[in-house]
């Protein structure tokens, strides 16, 4: 479980917030995964499968491309808040790269992960702390499946991870 925990049960925005704080390390991922499914079960709505990948891929980026995973004591930090939409952040010490989604040969076994959460999220992104070097990735997906009006942009996106990915 994580280091530290706090629950914000419906703040006056009718969202739920929850906390935590891990350690930079790889069981840590699997640890989150079920911590996040776990709450939100209370909050109906999404795709807990995909929840749970993208929150991997997202924790799994942080351990391997910053300072926080190649240092002992580091932790990452792990906000999520639930409202029409979910969202959800994780942030660590910064790197010596910025995350950004990339193409690569498809002998290669890792560098798909951002691809995924392109394809997946609703919307996503970062920002760094200029006085730290902190990096937040941020995920937010929709209650409501994709089959609204933009459905078919969505689907030319899709197909677009899936060449990169190696799936088209």
């Amino acid at each position: 479980m994580p280091v530290q925990t706090e629950i914000v049960p419906d703040p006056d925005n009718g969202e739920s917030i929850i906390t935590g704080v891990w350690p930079a390390e790889e069981s840590s991922v699997r640890l989150a995964r079920a911590w996040m499914r776990d709450w939100l079960e209370a909050h109906p709505g999404f795709d807990l499968d995909e929840v749970s990948l993208l929150l991997s891929e997202v924790l799994t980026n942080s351990l391997q491309h910053s300072r926080a995973g190649h240092r002992p004591d580091s932790r990452v930090r792990l906000n999520a808040s639930c409202g029409s939409r979910l969202r959800f952040e994780v942030t660590d010490e910064g790197g010596d790269t910025l995350p950004a989604p990339r193409c690569p040969d498809p002998s290669e076994l890792g560098g798909r992960g951002l691809l995924i959460v392109d394809a997946l999220a609703a919307a996503w992104g970062y920002k760094t702390d200029p006085e730290t070097g902190a990096c937040t990735v941020w995920v937010e997906m929709d209650r409501e499946p994709a089959d609204g009006p933009d459905a078919g942009a969505r689907a030319a996106e899709d197909e677009s991870a899936a060449w990169c990915l190696g799936l088209a």
